[in-house]
């Protein structure tokens, strides 16, 4: 099934970096941030918080859905995704 429906606009939560690990699937791992971490890091280095995620939908809508119910009151930004096969053991792998 395609990613994204041909209807769909583009996606406000791109990756700044999106790598296809393995063309077949359509499960993705996430890693995203709020953007007032990613200023504090680029002005001052203080190491910003970075959470990672995993995802059947692509990686955007799913953000999307997060950026909403967040209490930051910063814009979510997606730093990485990568499409790959059985996100959920990465994901949890990456966590460990």
């Amino acid at each position: 099934p395609p990613l994204l429906d041909a209807s769909d606009e583009l996606p406000a939560y791109r990756a700044r970096s999106e790598w296809v690990l393995d063309e077949d699937s359509s499960e993705w791992v996430y890693v995203y941030s709020t953007k007032r971490e990613l200023d504090n890091f680029s002005a001052a280095g203080i190491e910003p918080l970075l959470k990672v995620g995993q995802t059947r939908l692509h990686y955007s809508r799913r953000i999307a859905g997060q950026s909403t119910s967040s209490a930051s009151n910063s814009p979510i930004l997606c730093v990485l995704a990568y499409r790959v096969r059985h996100s959920q053991q990465l994901e949890s792998a990456i966590h460990k």
